[in-house]
């Protein structure tokens, strides 16, 4: 599992850099996002849903952290 950390970045900059990490991975493959934008919450969700993938929000204890576990399957 490849660990994206996008804390700090404004839109569109955490959807981007998932997006650069499954560019580089196997077309098999899942990624832990971490993000302090809130808009991720809508954006990384339609995203994979938008692309087949699985999207899982997962519960932080920092209160402006989001983080999703997105699964990508060949």
């Amino acid at each position: 599992m490849e660990h994206v950390d996008v804390s700090g970045l404004p839109c569109p900059m955490p959807l981007l850099k998932l997006k650069q990490a499954m560019a580089r991975s196997p077309e098999e493959a899942q990624f832990e996002l971490w993000s302090t934008d809130p808009g991720s919450c809508r954006d990384i969700p339609a995203f994979c849903a938008q692309q087949g993938m699985t999207c899982e929000e997962l519960v932080t204890e920092q209160e402006e952290l989001y983080a999703f576990r997105v699964c990508r399957q060949g």
